[in-house]
């Protein structure tokens, strides 16, 4: 009875398996059945019920349902094993498509912004997040560029900024700089390590600049003239937005006054110009071609900052005429500065006269001009 309960309730199970379409169940009921049945007749044999007999089917029965489970068992490895491959592929496939989105993602965030703000990971970012530090901030400008976009359609003016920006930012990468952002045709980069890095990496832009006019102009484009200006000084540096989208940014006084200078290249026709703040932070200031400019007040400001031109990058001939002159172009800068008008003009024309080019001098000689026009009081 025992024996009987034991079958039925063995057969119960695998025929339920069978129906659930389990991994194996075939195979498992048909050694069950012939295990169930070699039971059944050894024990019908037993007692006597088939006669008497010498042979018992057991032992058979149970080799070929063993037989039966190992197959069944090879076959789950089996699966298993392909499943395991399968779900490795999917992960390498996963880690694969994680790494080339934090590549993709780096394009819009850089590392270096990260590494700022103490973050090893996006995911660790919030709005809020802010550092502050000491940098020098890099601000480009094409000039002209609204003329420039004007003869062209939108899809050329986007092949000409991506041409330029793809020559633009490598060289702020390899001075160990980064671009905070693109502003249209304007480059925001931080350099948090040295001023030098910021000043050298303005001038392998300019020099970029010349060997990509050289192309533009042979494929018939007109060259292109970008001004930079640097200055220095503490900004924070942060997370803006709220949970659904943000940016980062930075913010700070010393990156307006670094537009405000930037600015001043239209005017005086210059390249590139850089803060008093940047120059007394340089480690060696006489390796570069610079002088005394002018002053410039940041917009909301009431402290002016003296502002440097430099030369490096550009032609070599304009370098030999900027050293000629400058001696003299200094010299009428401080006597504009102690009032003595005629000594700076007098200077400012020696240097037309060696460079007729120097707008800067010219501008010098016009505000004198100005002011001689000017009705004075009479007492």
């Amino acid at each position: 009875m025992f024996a009987a309960l034991a079958i039925l309730a063995t057969l119960l199970i695998l025929g339920r398996a069978v129906r659930r379409n389990e991994m194996g169940a075939r195979e498992s009921l048909l050694g069950g059945l012939v295990l169930c049945l070699s039971v059944a007749v050894d024990l019908l044999t037993a007692n006597r019920v088939l006669g008497d007999a010498s042979t018992y089917y057991t032992p058979a029965g149970l080799f070929f349902f063993i037989l039966t489970q190992s197959y069944v068992l090879a076959r789950l490895f089996a699966a298993v094993y392909r499943s395991a491959q399968r779900l490795s592929r999917d992960l390498q496939e996963r880690t694969l498509k994680l790494a080339e989105t934090n590549v993709a993602i780096a394009r819009f965030v850089p590392t270096a912004f990260l590494d700022r703000l103490g973050k090893s990971d996006l995911t660790e970012i919030q709005p809020g997040d802010q550092t502050q530090e000491y940098m020098t901030v890099l601000f480009t400008d094409i000039r002209s560029f609204t003329q420039l976009s004007e003869t062209m359609t939108p899809a050329e003016t986007f092949n000409f900024m991506n041409a330029y920006m793809r020559r633009m930012t490598p060289i702020v990468q390899r001075y160990n700089g980064f671009v905070d952002k693109y502003i249209g045709d304007a480059i925001l980069a931080l350099f948090p390590r040295q001023a030098n890095d910021a000043l050298d990496a303005a001038i392998a832009m300019q020099r970029e600049i010349r060997t990509y006019n050289h192309a533009r102009m042979r494929s018939g484009f007109e060259p292109i003239r970008v001004g930079m200006g640097l200055h220095a000084g503490m900004l924070t540096l942060g997370t803006i937005g709220d949970d659904e989208r943000m940016e980062g940014t930075v913010i700070a006084d010393s990156v307006n006054t670094t537009a405000r200078i930037e600015e001043m290249n239209k005017t005086y026709d210059a390249y590139i110009l850089i803060s008093e703040e940047v120059l007394l932070k340089l480690e060696r200031p006489e390796a570069y071609h610079y002088r005394v400019l002018d002053s410039v007040v940041a917009k909301g400001k009431t402290r002016s900052v003296t502002v440097y031109e430099v030369v490096d990058g550009l032609a070599d001939y304009r370098i030999e005429l900027f050293t000629r002159t400058r001696a003299d172009f200094e010299a009428g800068v401080s006597a504009l500065a102690a009032g003595d008008e005629a000594a700076c003009g007098a200077a400012m024309r020696r240097v037309l006269e060696i460079n007729p080019a120097d707008r800067a001098a010219q501008i010098y000689l016009e505000r004198l001009a100005a002011q001689a026009l000017r009705p004075r009081n009479i007492k």
